[in-house]
Parts: C-alpha cells; structure tokens; sequence
C-alpha cells in the first residue's frame, strides 16, 4: 500500500511540475525534475517485491511522458500556440493560431484618467470621500475597457506595435511583436 501511496504521489507531483512548465521545450529537463518525485516510488515498488506493483509503477512513468508530449492543461496549449509563431508571419496568420485568446492587457489594468491617487503614508488612511472619488474613477475605467483589435483593410498589412495575449484573466501573457504587418518578435511571459 505505501509502495501505491509513493506512486500516486509521484504522478501528483510530476503533474504539478508539468504545468509549472507549461510545455516548455526543455522536456529532458523537466522529466528530470518529475523524476526527483518518482525517488521514494521507485525503492518503494523494489523493495515490494509484487510484479503488480511494478506493473502500476511502469504504467504510471508512461502516464507521465505521455503528460510531457500532450498539451493536457489550457496554460500548455496557449504555451504550443504562441511558440508555434515564427518571425516573418502575418496578423492574419497569428490570428489564426491566437485567435481563441484573449487579447490586450484586460480591464483590471486599466488607469483611471487624471493625476494618480495620493501615496499614503504607513498608518494613513485615506479619507472616505476621497476613497469613494477613487473607487468611481476606477470603476469607469474598467467598464470603459474595450478588447483591442488589429487594424482592418490595407492598414492590417502594415500593422505596427505588440498584442499581447492571454490564456485566462489575469495569467501568463504572450505578446506578439509586430513590424509593418509581419511577426517580428514573440515573448512568453510567466505569472
């Protein structure tokens, strides 16, 4: 039973590691680390001595290289998507591949219009009408916020600037850096 207790925990724990990495290229590397967690399940199943168990453990190893190569977890598949761009491909082209992901920063990194907030002091508190003032400003700027979009007609084959993607909320951007309509730069940018 301990020697199944060991295994199982190795599989949480290489399942665990296989999203922190998110499909990264280094697998070798990241199967290294999935292999620290298989320690104790590996002289546990030997020291059983049950063919069972040790079928269970051949089976569990399979299961994970099979979590390496296949993009099981939505951070994993937005992870293949932006490290399948390549330099020289076009909005329309990214737009196939990224289309399904959010775009832009998101509303919650919205700036309220005007001068900043005062910095408060350790133990300050800012009083309630300039608190509630502060609330509102940040309020409208988060409804305000409109998902951006690549330019449309003759100026989307000369578009210029970065789009930044995002699998969910507020987590792991991709941005997609763009010169006169073609790819010139992709970057993965952890949480």
């Amino acid at each position: 039973m301990l020697a199944l207790t060991a295994i199982a925990s190795a599989l949480w724990w290489s399942a665990e590691i296989d999203v922190f990495a998110a499909g990264s290229r280094e697998f070798v590397l990241i199967l290294g680390f999935a292999a620290l967690g298989w320690v104790p399940a590996v002289l546990l199943t030997y020291l059983a001595g049950r063919r069972w168990v040790r079928r269970v453990h051949a089976a569990a190893w399979v299961a994970v290289v099979v979590m390496v190569f296949v993009p099981w977890h939505p951070r994993k598949r937005f992870v293949r998507d932006l490290d399948s761009l390549r330099v020289g491909m076009t909005v329309d082209e990214v737009e196939t591949v990224m289309g399904r992901y959010v775009k832009g920063r998101g509303p919650q990194w919205q700036l309220p219009a005007g001068p900043g907030p005062r910095v408060l002091g350790p133990g300050e508190v800012r009083p309630a009408d300039e608190q509630a003032a502060l609330d509102a400003a940040v309020r409208a700027a988060y409804d305000a916020y409109e998902e951006p979009e690549y330019p449309g007609g003759d100026e989307r084959a000369h578009a210029t600037g970065t789009m930044t993607y995002r699998w969910c909320d507020n987590s792991d951007w991709g941005q997609v850096e763009f010169r006169d309509g073609r790819v010139v730069h992709v970057e993965f940018l952890p949480d």
